[in-house]
């Protein structure tokens, strides 16, 4: 059912699955903290693929293409499908403006694919949607 794809890569902390992580100087991720931050990934519990899970230190799974269940900054019933979202604080996603999508199309993280209205999602309802929202990674 899931077709994300992502890379294992070190984070400072243990992120949870949703959380939009930026990079680090030092290589490491970290939760984002302001809006428009040059953003990485987001974590995810809704993967098929993985890759890069050979060295012990690279723990949380990045998706790197596909739809992945992220928070949403603003209240979810604002998004909509085919809005842009960047990198907001607390790891979370946040929806981008017409104009800001002008100035950084660098920062947009990905497209809203969907807001779910069921609580559960997977083969065997296993993973829970705690509020998240479907994007496509860009």
């Amino acid at each position: 059912m899931f077709t994300n794809v992502v890379e294992y890569r070190k984070a400072i902390g243990r992120p949870a699955p949703g959380r939009v992580l930026v990079e680090t100087e030092h290589g490491a991720l970290k939760e984002s903290t302001k809006r428009l931050e040059p953003a990485l990934g987001v974590v995810s519990d809704t993967y098929g693929l993985e890759f890069e899970k050979s060295y012990e230190e690279n723990l949380s799974p990045i998706a790197i293409a596909g739809r992945v269940l992220v928070f949403p900054y603003e209240n979810r019933e604002g998004f909509r499908i085919g809005d842009p979202v960047c990198a907001g604080p607390g790891g979370t996603a946040s929806l981008m403006t017409r104009e800001e999508v002008k100035l950084w199309p660098d920062r947009i993280i990905g497209i809203v694919a969907n807001i779910p209205g069921e609580r559960f999602c997977g083969k065997d309802d296993e993973i829970c949607i705690n509020g998240r929202i479907w994007i496509k990674v860009m």
